[in-house]
């Protein structure tokens, strides 16, 4: 009964509340992948790569982490900065800076399977 009454007064204000509520989720997703990020350069804190997680024990030993922290940090750092685009897409409405996140998307997948297959062609894995 609240919930439609405060709905009304709230989009005649030209208050948003979905964009709010998605600049706000898109900020704090941003932020969480900025410390994972700054966390994986700094190698510390859990490994966050595919190649970590699925590998064996024995692989794990073999392999070089400082390649995997970097590529994982590398990754956050995209992501972070893709979601504080969206985020401020949200507020601001630009119009631009959503195909900037978008492309930022695609350059993340990019680097993340070029340096995979670099790093594979390389035997450094």
């Amino acid at each position: 009964l609240f919930a439609p009454a405060f709905l009304s007064f709230a989009q005649q204000e030209g208050f948003d509340m979905p964009s709010e509520i998605t600049a706000a989720v898109c900020g704090v997703l941003a932020l969480f992948c900025l410390i994972v990020s700054v966390m994986q350069f700094m190698e510390k804190g859990p490994l966050m790569n595919n190649a970590w997680i699925w590998a064996t024990r024995k692989e794990r030993e073999a392999m070089d982490k400082k390649l995997h922290y970097r590529q994982s940090g590398v990754v956050f750092a995209f992501l972070s900065v893709t979601f504080f685009c969206i985020a401020l897409e949200c507020v601001l409405l630009t119009g631009w800076l959503f195909p900037a996140a978008g492309g930022l998307s695609v350059a993340v997948i990019i680097y993340a399977f070029a340096s995979s297959a670099r790093d594979l062609g390389s035997g450094k894995y």
